[in-house]
């Protein structure tokens, strides 16, 4: 009986180590494993569009009335990057950044008195950097052929975020109560919160690569100071159209 048992250790003892190492290597790949599914959810993306401000506040109301270069021609042009990672199913998290600005020569539409030469300025609108984060939900799919090829993905999402702006104008402008010319130049900067809803179209060109157009519409203001202290919030709220690339680099 002692013989056996001793025995029965003795194997143990042997094959002990390498229960061990296989344990450990059973572990390291489903660690790894694991990692490279996390890794596998993840996408990145560049895209370039345009933003067209909504103009519901007293700046932009006033440009429309006193200029001939208002709310529809200071929309910037925007670049930017974001990050998504799939957490469920078709629900992925989505963050993401932008910037871009608009510089417009205009007229006053309102002549002083004695002047003959057009009366000219010029106007800047700066989003100096527009951060957000939302969720985005895959809504429909179109599979085709034999293989079952993804040709087209829709996604819809909501979110909210951060928008830095700077506002300027310089050149002359008319005090139009009492018809004269000035010369100025006119600054405010700040920052507000936005609330937003998305819709995008997404094209797969390759495993690993899609080409993505898509639109956002935002709701949203920021205080004004300097020049424009007296002004209400400026609205951040519009419409961004945007076409880039996304790429599933560990896919």
């Amino acid at each position: 009986m002692i013989r056996y048992t001793l025995a029965a250790v003795a194997a143990l003892s042997i094959a002990a180590p390498t229960l061990s190492a296989q344990a450990k290597a059973a572990k390291a790949d489903s660690a790894e494993a694991n990692q490279s599914s996390w890794a596998s959810r993840i996408t990145v993306g560049l895209r370039a569009g345009s933003f067209r401000p909504a103009g519901n506040s007293e700046a932009f109301e006033l440009f429309d009335r006193a200029l001939t270069k208002g709310t529809d021609d200071l929309g910037p042009s925007l670049i930017g990057a974001s990050a998504q990672i799939r957490v469920w199913r078709k629900v992925h998290v989505v963050a993401g950044f932008e910037q871009g600005d608009r510089t417009v020569a205009s007229q006053a539409r309102v002549q002083p008195t004695g002047v003959t030469t057009p009366v000219q300025q010029q106007t800047t609108f700066d989003l100096t950097g527009v951060q957000y984060a939302g969720v985005q939900v895959q809504a429909w799919q179109w599979d085709r052929g034999v293989s079952k090829r993804t040709w087209l993905r829709l996604h819809a999402g909501v979110g909210a975020g951060q928008a830095q702006y700077s506002l300027r104008q310089w050149g002359n402008f008319v005090d139009v109560s009492r018809l004269v010319q000035f010369t100025d130049d006119l600054r405010s900067t700040g920052s507000g919160s936005f609330a937003y809803a998305s819709l995008a179209a997404e094209v797969p060109v390759t495993r690993w690569a899609s080409v993505q157009a898509d639109v956002r519409q935002q709701r949203g203001s920021a205080g004004m100071n300097g020049d424009y202290a007296s002004f209400d919030k400026l609205d951040l709220g519009g419409r961004r159209f945007g076409v880039g690339v996304l790429v599933h680099p560990w896919r």
